[in-house]
């Protein structure tokens, strides 16, 4: 007979029994964000129950992280990580492109890194700047009589 020997915590430390810590978890949020060229970008991830564990986000088909906590581990000044921790253990790690560019769209990941792979799924659609139309608005009669301005 083969004892199952995987690495399972004990119920019990030698300081008393282990504290219950729930799993980490991904709050609803949006999963499809469209910007015009040159316009910021948000990409939600709102996470409960982290924990001690870190958040990353990459570019699916990518072959690097883009961030690990709220650190960017690429070279691209555009990015960054807008983090912020509420109380009941609830934490956003938004990704900030703040001028996209059409290369830009894609799908994005935020992963819990942990031993089990979680991950919310984002899709950036980034669209072709509309042509700029300015604002023009005519104000007081409709027509002019002879000598008035």
């Amino acid at each position: 007979l083969v004892k199952d020997l995987t690495t399972r915590l004990p119920e019990f430390l030698p300081d008393g029994p282990r504290p219950f810590v729930p799993e980490p978890n991904f709050l609803p949020g949006n999963t499809d964000i469209i910007v015009h060229q040159t316009e910021m970008a948000l990409l939600p991830c709102t996470v409960q129950n982290l924990g001690t564990r870190q958040v990353s986000w990459n570019k699916s088909g990518g072959d690097h992280f883009l961030s690990i906590g709220t650190e960017i581990w690429v070279q691209d000044a555009n990015l960054n990580v807008d983090h912020y921790a509420y109380p009941a253990g609830v934490s956003y790690w938004n990704l900030i492109i703040k001028e996209t560019k059409l290369e830009d769209s894609g799908l994005y990941e935020c992963q819990v890194i942990s031993t089990e792979k979680m991950i919310w799924r984002v899709r950036l659609t980034v669209l072709e700047k509309p042509p700029h139309k300015p604002f023009i608005s005519i104000e007081g009669k409709e027509f002019v009589e002879s000598g008035q301005k």
